[in-house]
């Protein structure tokens, strides 16, 4: 659904699935990479993600979010 760039070279993602629902994730370090190229240019194309869960705090807020690890477009 989203995707932006923080911290100079991670990319930052709001992922939303057929149901509606939503979930914060993100790709460390490859904003200069095919992996980071295909999730900043996503222009609505569904994935398949690979990854993990990870707690996650920030500014005392407590929640969830996915940490990719690599993508596949889906066919």
């Amino acid at each position: 659904m989203k995707a932006d760039v923080v911290g100079g070279a991670h990319v930052r993602l709001i992922l939303t699935g057929p149901n509606g629902g939503r979930l914060k994730a993100i790709a460390f370090r490859c904003l200069d990479t095919p992996l980071g190229d295909a999730l900043m240019n996503h222009r609505g194309a569904y994935f398949h993600l690979a990854g993990h869960l990870r707690r996650d705090t920030w500014q005392g807020a407590e929640g969830v979010q996915f940490i990719v690890e690599d993508a596949a477009p889906l066919a």
